[in-house]
């Protein structure tokens, strides 16, 4: 491998893992969004009955 290609295969295993680390945080967001709707209409229910 020439210098130039072992440049390319780091700099694609960083976006790779940059990606990876961002999907995740993108997915445990959307946990905490998820259970506050869910706390909100759980609320309306309880005030409903």
């Amino acid at each position: 491998m020439n210098r130039r290609s072992i440049y390319v295969h780091y700099f694609w295993r960083i976006c790779t893992i940059c990606a990876t680390f961002t999907w995740l945080n993108d997915l445990k967001n959307n946990k905490v969004v998820r259970k506050s709707k869910n706390l909100e209409r759980n609320r309306k229910h309880e005030k409903i009955t």
